[in-house]
């Protein structure tokens, strides 16, 4: 499969809510933390239950995600799974399986902990998409 550019790396970056306040600089280093990953049709990239220590990016492909086996979502080029896992390492929720040839980027919590020491700045951005997430997914109409 056609290696990914670094500035599409960028790009699938920017677009993940967890990252989407960093500055370039901090997001040009986060994209050199990835890892490019060629999967197969049919392998199992996240399995339910598994706890988790990595985060995924779809750069091309598709997968088909399940929760206690039944389908909740589909995922293709610019998805994203597992960024939690960067931050909580608690047991996944979902298993994630490749619907075809895929190209991932992958970032597990070693290199995101890097990329903390490094641009300690980027734990104070993460920590308040973090908070505003939950804070979104925690609010009930009035």
């Amino acid at each position: 499969m056609a290696r990914v550019r670094q500035a599409d790396k960028i790009d699938a970056l920017r677009r993940i809510p967890l990252f989407s306040e960093l500055s370039k600089k901090e997001l040009v280093f986060l994209a050199r933390m990835t890892t490019e990953v060629d999967v197969r049709e049919g392998y199992t990239l996240v399995r339910q239950g598994e706890m988790g220590r990595e985060a995924m990016i779809v750069e091309s492909g598709t997968a088909v995600v399940r929760r206690n086996n039944r389908k909740v979502d589909d995922l293709g080029p610019g998805d994203f799974f597992g960024e939690m896992s960067l931050i909580d390492h608690m047991p996944r929720n979902a298993d994630v399986v490749a619907t075809s040839d895929m190209t991932v980027l992958v970032m597990d919590s070693r290199e995101f902990s890097t990329v903390l020491d490094t641009y300690p700045t980027v734990a104070v951005k993460i920590l308040k998409t973090v908070v505003e997430r939950l804070v979104e997914t925690q609010s009930t109409p009035i």
